[in-house]
């Protein structure tokens, strides 16, 4: 899952102001933390996002068996961790006889929020 957003601090090579970063991964400087419910998450990559001014992103993996439902999604970088915002995850039945259907552990998840988060994702976690 990818989750784009602000205020993750700076990033490990600076950007100079008003400039796109950079193609190459530009992590952040402070350790970024996730947790999904209770669980903690170690984000693949949290850093700018590419081609895109001042926004950052955050990329990691929906946990393997976790249940359909409605979980707090937190984010700390340093000391600062982020109000919870609410990350919806749904795991489609699996159907027979449709070749068009999604089929064997797909997960879909949704985050929508006014503080600055937003992410979609659909596929095998």
């Amino acid at each position: 899952m990818t989750v784009y957003g602000t205020g993750l601090g700076a990033p490990v090579s600076k950007v100079a102001t008003g400039q796109a970063a950079p193609e190459v991964a530009n992590p952040m400087a402070a350790p970024i933390q996730v947790w999904l419910g209770n669980i903690p998450l170690q984000p693949a990559y949290a850093g700018l996002a590419p081609d895109f001014v001042g926004l950052s992103q955050i990329n990691f993996a929906v946990p393997d068996g976790l249940s359909s439902g409605v979980y707090p999604l937190r984010i700390a970088s340093g000391s600062a961790t982020s109000l919870p915002q609410n990350l919806t995850v749904g795991v489609p039945a699996q159907t027979s006889g449709n070749s068009n259907a999604l089929h064997g552990g797909i997960v879909a998840a949704s985050l929508h929020t006014n503080s600055g988060l937003s992410a979609v994702y659909a596929g095998r976690p």
